[in-house]
């Protein structure tokens, strides 16, 4: 009786020491699950203000590029020849290549703020596993616990 006492005993301390074994590995899993979830809401929130930087820049050049259609519609020829005879104005190839310019840099901050945000979805996607992955392990800690008592 006092045999079979000790082996129940032995067994309990053992499924004790295995279930004390699993939640200090789920803590330490835990606690790198915390840090790469800082790490990646750290990133998001560098890539939304850089979006909204990039957005920022393509809005001002829209709405210069957009002054400059304006005042060039507003002039006729001849204002337009008075100012190139001043010196104020600029040649109809600079104004083309201007505009060129305008457009290329324009394409390329709308391409970069489309490039952030494929990206930004991507670290939204891999926060959303990794928060999984937190409550999963929340959840395994405290069945661990359940079963410790």
């Amino acid at each position: 009786d006092l045999d079979v006492g000790f082996a129940e005993k032995s067994r309990l301390e053992q499924q004790v020491r295995q279930v004390r074994e699993r939640l200090e590995a789920q803590r330490e899993q835990r606690g790198g699950t915390r840090t790469r979830l800082s790490e990646m809401s750290a990133e998001v929130e560098r890539l939304f203000a850089s979006m909204d930087f990039a957005r920022l820049q393509v809005e001002d050049f829209e709405r210069l590029v957009g002054r400059f259609r304006n005042a060039r519609a507003a002039c006729s020829e001849e204002e337009l020849a008075a100012l190139r005879r001043s010196g104020r104005g600029s040649g109809e190839a600079e104004d083309v290549m201007v505009c060129h310019t305008s457009a290329r840099e324009l394409f390329q901050l709308k391409e970069k703020c489309r490039r952030l945000g494929r990206h930004k979805a991507e670290l939204e996607a891999k926060q959303h596993l990794l928060l999984a992955s937190q409550r999963q392990i929340e959840q395994d800690r405290s069945y661990a616990l359940k079963a410790q008592i």
